[in-house]
């Protein structure tokens, strides 16, 4: 019966122990990419810093200037780089990024990068010979009006991959990208950025659902260093409480600053909530700290929850916690009957 008795235990004590390490997981590698090219920005006549390695130029209203790049391959064999010019806008959760078409832009304030320059079709598509270097023009003119601030934007260049799937060899495995700022500063230069409260809304995000809380920079001033505080609390009887903070995050110019609160895989629910949002941060030219804070009082509808709590993902079952909890009576069972067996004997 000893015996008996012991193999149960034991056996009880390695199936707990094997759920435990069931939850472990393996960290993938990195893989590095080889990059086949560089571009070296080549500095204009109205750089207002020729220290920094982008383009920081004061045009005068109603001018046009050229900027020039050289694209260097510096491998060994024929290369194709692509060109575009990008307008930037604040990132979900915030910092900059820079792409094609940015529907929040209020275009009474101050244009995009893209409506006042200009890349022709020669400098569209580069082809590069082995270590070969060529230069690429783009234009940009300023508005005849005198312009407040900055309109920010990039130059973008793009090597796609030529070895697509292939993880060793010396070729690129995947598309390589380079991007030089492009600032193009108003006659009016010296400005604040300034945030006003728009909205908070629910998204789904990455198959999750959340609220964002949306306030707009409403002037062409970049706010670096940006930390903003969110608090959201849900009223009534089944209330709820949740808290989101973002540290150290730049906010584009004329942009929307989107903060993504998660609802930890939990239903969206409607009903009345409000908004405690502060935010600190630094103007960008003078790093003057700058201060806002915002409490609103917000209704969530049925019908704005209803599409985004039937696609995010369910906060799954923990099945290994029942299998825990019985492997753990069946332990205490088997414990207790080996101690009657030694009281009995």
């Amino acid at each position: 019966m000893k015996k008996i008795m012991t193999s149960l235990l034991m056996g009880v004590l390695v199936v707990a122990g094997g759920f435990g390490l069931s939850s472990q997981r393996v960290r993938a590698a990195t893989q590095t990419t080889t990059t086949d090219f560089e571009v070296i920005p080549l500095k204009s006549g109205t750089q207002v810093n020729r220290a920094e390695n982008f383009f920081d130029l004061k045009v005068a209203p109603g001018e046009t200037e050229t900027l020039k790049v050289a694209v260097k391959n510096v491998a060994t064999h024929s290369i194709t780089v692509y060109t575009d010019l990008r307008n930037s806008f604040t990132q979900l959760g915030g910092g900059i990024d820079f792409k094609d078409k940015v529907p929040d832009m209020n275009l009474d304030v101050s244009p995009t990068l893209t409506s006042v320059s200009k890349l022709d079709k020669q400098y569209q598509k580069i082809e590069l010979g082995p270590e070969e270097t060529k230069e690429v023009e783009a234009t940009v003119t300023m508005p005849k009006e005198k312009q407040r601030g900055m309109i920010y934007g990039s130059w973008h260049f793009l090597e796609p991959a030529r070895n697509a799937g292939k993880i060793s060899g010396s070729g690129a495995t995947s598309d390589y990208a380079y991007t030089i700022g492009v600032e193009l500063r108003g006659s009016q230069y010296k400005i604040y950025p300034e945030l006003k409260y728009e909205k908070v809304e629910p998204i789904l995000d990455n198959g999750l659902a959340k609220m964002t809380v949306n306030l707009r920079n409403t002037q062409p001033m970049i706010l670096s260093n940006a930390t903003a505080k969110v608090k959201i609390v849900k009223k009534g009887l089944f209330s709820s409480q949740h808290l989101k903070t973002v540290t150290n995050q730049k906010i584009a110019p004329n942009s929307v600053f989107r903060i993504p609160v998660s609802w930890d895989m939990d239903r969206l629910k409607p009903g009345k909530y409000t908004v405690d949002v502060s935010v600190q941060g630094n103007n960008l030219w003078n790093k003057l700290p700058m201060t806002w804070k915002f409490k609103k009082n917000f209704t969530i509808k049925s019908q704005d929850v209803k599409k985004i709590n039937a696609a995010s993902l369910k906060k799954p079952t923990n099945k290994w916690a029942y299998v825990a909890t019985v492997a753990g009576a069946l332990t205490i069972v088997a414990g207790t009957a080996w101690v009657k067996l030694i009281k009995v004997n």
